[in-house]
């Protein structure tokens, strides 16, 4: 009685797990299941112009310190010969607004698109 209840579980996890590792329709012809058709967009990845801005209102492009009379003419230069596509303003939350509103006041003159990204002290 013992053996037989030993080969009885033992037939049972081989089954079981026959079942679990096979898919159940693995047949295509036998596949009733509903064709989902999803729309596939193209990614694009672009090249954003990273521009940090710092306390003393100083520019940084690309970890390269520009003075702001020449800041214009540089972001320009590097969006023209780089194939930047929009800038990234990065600054931390306690850096004055007005030196932000500068660069981004030179984004919006020449079309280029901006993101700001803040960050803590």
């Amino acid at each position: 009685m013992r053996k037989t209840l030993i080969y009885l579980v033992c037939f049972s996890i081989v089954v079981f797990s026959i079942f679990m590792l096979k898919p159940f329709n693995s047949n295509p012809k036998l596949d009733s299941g509903i064709d989902l058709v999803v729309p596939m967009t193209k990614s694009k990845t672009s090249k954003s112009l990273k521009i940090v801005i710092e306390n003393n209102g100083n520019c940084l492009i690309e970890d390269k310190i520009v003075k702001k009379d020449s800041l214009e003419a540089e972001i320009i230069n590097f969006i023209e010969s780089e194939g930047y596509e929009s800038l990234t303003l990065k600054s931390r939350k306690d850096v004055e607004v007005k030196h932000v509103v500068f660069v981004m006041e030179i984004a919006n003159r020449n079309n280029i698109k901006s993101t700001l990204a803040t960050r803590e002290q």
